[in-house]
């Protein structure tokens, strides 16, 4: 099933940062996302881009990042595109 994050119950969604979508001269696009130090802090194994109003998961990945504590601020960066 690949139409939300799987590893429940430690999951946080968060809004973009105010400046993204963005689309650069590459076409490619670029989505970013905060994590202040109250949200998150758990393992973090994956990630995905998903529309807020109709739930469809436009990007999924899965990868071991590491695990956030209280004392970090983290940013994800994704880009889609053309590769």
């Amino acid at each position: 099933d690949h139409r939300d994050l799987h590893s429940f119950p430690t999951r946080r969604s968060s809004d973009l940062e105010s400046a993204y979508p963005s689309t650069p001269a590459s076409g490619q696009v670029l989505f970013q996302a905060k994590f202040n130090t109250s949200d998150a802090n758990f393992a973090w194994e994956e990630w995905v881009i998903k529309n807020s109003e109709s739930s469809i998961v436009w990007n999924r990945g899965v990868t071991s990042f590491g695990t956030k504590t209280s004392a970090e601020i983290w940013s994800l960066t994704v880009t889609m595109g053309k590769a």
